[in-house]
């Protein structure tokens, strides 16, 4: 004859139950159900006939993440191109360009370009589509 259950055990099994509930899903991702799929970058710059020194920037990032096995799209796209989808649209994964400054270079100028009171604006104001205010 089978022993009935206790109180204690049942209580037991139902916090258990109750605390390992949320757990099912980040056990399956830590054991891996779905195969890992690639990351894949699309850099976009101008050509080279443009921007020769953006060209080889672009060159070494792509060999340093394709050694950490990322896949590395390249992109190259005009002038105008290029600040659409990046100030407008801000389609883009990474990007290298120029920054525009005259003449001589103050590099207070940057500041800018990550902290902006225009979060929700488009353009030199927000080039990076930061909308994280305490940065």
């Amino acid at each position: 004859m089978a022993r009935p259950i206790s109180r204690r055990a049942a209580l037991t099994g139902l916090g258990l139950a109750a605390a390992s509930a949320g757990c099912l899903g980040r056990t399956e991702n830590i054991a891996g159900r779905d195969p890992h799929s690639q990351l894949t970058l699309e850099i976009n710059t101008t050509p080279a006939d443009a921007d020769p020194n953006g060209i080889r920037i672009v060159r070494q990032l792509e060999e340093h993440l394709t050694a950490v096995g990322v896949d590395v799209r390249l992109n190259t796209v005009g002038q105008t191109d290029l600040w659409r989808k990046v100030l407008i649209n801000q389609n883009f994964d990474v990007y290298v360009g120029q920054f525009v400054e005259t003449d001589p270079f103050d590099p207070d100028a940057l500041y800018g370009l990550t902290h902006s009171r225009f979060v929700a604006e488009p353009g030199w104001q927000n080039p990076f589509g930061l909308t994280e205010i305490a940065v």
